[in-house]
């Protein structure tokens, strides 16, 4: 009678155990197990149950050190009584050595907790074992030396101040060159400045008289020799007069500027102190101002 017994037992194991309930199962796994580093890695997560049953995976989620690249739309299918869900995801590693995934926590909306195991991979190094002191791709920054960054930023800064002082170099050249263009006069605004200036001249003096006439005789020959390119400087009275007489500008003027260089001759040489020194003065303004005149006319005619 026990036999029988027993018989029955297992016989009805056998024939009605597909109907019992499947334990319910969460398996964590990831392909390829083993990877070099920036390599892509694909995280599994499949959930089986007995039954179509609504669940949501815990945000405490460990991925390790991994960084998460995307996820792929869930899975859902019935295979053999269960019902599969697989959720799939793709994630790189930046650093060497095994990482270790999960566990998973699912949580059932009947308040049912369900663990998963843990996953691991291993993630090796793209150069060899005798390089494999070097840093890893994503921390090579970060193993740069804090002397050499000092380095480069001295450098940087030294480039800086050089382009600083050769752009302020070339301002002041624009500016000096900018300045010697003011500074270049018309022989007229010379002429005209230096005789505004000897009018205010101090005679009180001998020995100033005497540098008034000098001034004098000077300011109409660098006029002469400034406008029309003449020897005046260099020339004693005589010799100006020669070639003032065959110069088609100052021929007319020729015996008025001998006259006056003349008596700033004597002045100058024979300690020869005139009575007035205004008549010369205006005598040497009537001279340029005729020249000045004439010049004026010919431009109009041509």
């Amino acid at each position: 009678m026990a036999r029988l017994i027993v018989l029955f037992v297992l016989t009805s194991l056998i024939l009605f155990s597909p109907v019992w309930p499947a334990e319910k199962k969460a398996v964590l796994s990831v392909s390829p197990a083993k990877v070099q580093i920036g390599d892509p890695i694909n995280v599994t997560l499949e959930v089986k149950t007995s039954k179509s049953e609504r669940f949501s995976v815990s945000e405490g989620f460990n991925l390790s050190d991994l960084e998460l690249l995307n996820e792929k739309t869930p899975v859902f299918f019935e295979k053999e009584g269960e019902f599969i869900s697989a959720y799939q995801f793709e994630a790189v590693a930046w650093s060497v050595g095994e990482k270790k995934l999960g566990p998973v926590v699912i949580i059932f909306d009947s308040g049912e907790k369900l663990m998963s195991n843990e996953a691991s991979v291993v993630i090796e190094s793209v150069i060899s074992e005798e390089n494999s002191s070097f840093a890893d791709i994503k921390n090579n920054l970060d193993s740069i030396p804090a002397a050499y960054i000092w380095l480069i930023v001295l450098f940087l800064i030294i480039v800086l101040i050089v382009l600083i002082i050769f752009i302020v170099k070339l301002i002041k050249k624009k500016n000096t060159k900018d300045e010697n263009v003011e500074k270049i006069r018309t022989p007229e605004e010379i002429a005209e400045e230096s005789l505004q200036k000897l009018a205010e001249y101090d005679l009180t003096e001998e020995k100033s008289l005497k540098e008034y006439y000098v001034q004098l005789a000077e300011i109409l020959r660098r006029y002469i020799e400034a406008r029309y390119s003449l020897p005046a400087l260099d020339s004693t009275t005589g010799e100006l007069y020669k070639i003032l007489r065959d110069n088609e500008y100052l021929k007319e003027r020729a015996s008025d500027i001998k006259t006056l260089l003349s008596q700033c001759d004597l002045v100058k040489f024979a300690k020869y102190l005139p009575d007035t020194h205004k008549d010369d003065f205006d005598m040497t303004e009537t001279i340029y101002n005729k020249i000045k005149y004439r010049e004026k006319k010919e431009d109009s005619k041509s």
